[in-house]
């Protein structure tokens, strides 16, 4: 028979989400009232010396555990940039 005092353990969350966005070639400007963030532009020059121009399809894959975010081609876009 079983036992009535049985807990199951909780549901354990997906600890990883998946992105797929477009680079975009204006930058974004914050709202009224939001603060400037400025290493916005430092994050735009580190796209253009990994290679990922304005207009590139990227998937964006973020590992909420181990706290890291891999930024990779998206391979499904039909054109690929020369």
């Amino acid at each position: 028979m079983a036992n009535a005092n049985h807990k199951s353990r909780p549901k354990k969350r997906n600890l990883n989400t998946r992105l797929a966005m477009i680079l975009r070639s204006t930058p974004d400007k914050p709202k009224r009232g939001w603060p400037y963030l400025p290493w916005m532009s430092v994050i735009d020059a580190h796209f253009k010396l990994f290679g990922f121009e304005p207009g590139d399809r990227v998937l964006l894959d973020i590992n909420h555990k181990t706290r890291q975010i891999t930024i990779t081609p998206d391979c499904i876009q039909g054109e690929q940039r020369p």
